[in-house]
């Protein structure tokens, strides 16, 4: 995996995260988000993986642990 592009606490995945994310996939593909045990505690990291994908129009390239590797659909 890449370095950690950004993280994902406490607030969850807000319309800030979203637009964050579709920002920095245009300059850096794969993007890496870390989920933080804050936001694991309540969330399914699966789950959460699944709807940041939905939201920011990206595909999984990969998960393990609380790290989620997104990239551009072509």
């Amino acid at each position: 995996m890449h370095t950690v592009h950004l993280r994902i606490g406490k607030a969850g995945i807000t319309q800030g995260v979203v637009e964050e994310i579709q920002r920095q996939i245009e300059r850096q593909d794969p993007l890496t988000v870390k989920l933080m045990q804050t936001f694991l505690r309540e969330h399914d990291r699966k789950q959460a993986a699944e709807q940041l994908a939905e939201q920011t129009r990206t595909r999984i390239q990969a998960l393990r642990g609380g790290v989620v590797s997104l990239t551009r659909k072509h």
